[in-house]
């Protein structure tokens, strides 16, 4: 689960890079969840290789959690915890994450 607390006073960045083995994955926040305060990149041809590698170490690596009453498998890198919303690579569109 999110910890709003975590959140609490901090400024969000638009835009924000993930740890340097992702550099082409350029994270947006996302303003349609403000209660959940979260960022996502959308995959594209620019990013599609660092996008599959870091949906692989989710896959791969990643612990099962609920989050309202769904699971989520997250992978925590640093300061954040990373998160797909389908299991299947081919259906992926977009990938999550938030401060841990």
């Amino acid at each position: 689960m999110i910890r709003p607390e975590a959140q609490a006073g901090k400024v969000l960045e638009f835009n924000q890079t993930p740890p340097d083995e992702f550099p082409a994955l350029k994270f947006r926040f996302a303003k349609t969840l403000p209660d959940s305060p979260h960022f996502y990149v959308v995959r594209s041809a620019e990013n599609n290789a660092e996008y599959e590698a870091l949906f692989r170490m989710i896959e791969q690596q990643g612990v099962w959690e609920e989050w309202k009453g769904k699971p989520y498998q997250y992978l925590y890198l640093g300061a954040y915890k990373y998160w797909r919303m389908t299991e299947d690579i081919t259906q992926s569109t977009a990938i999550n994450r938030a401060r841990a």
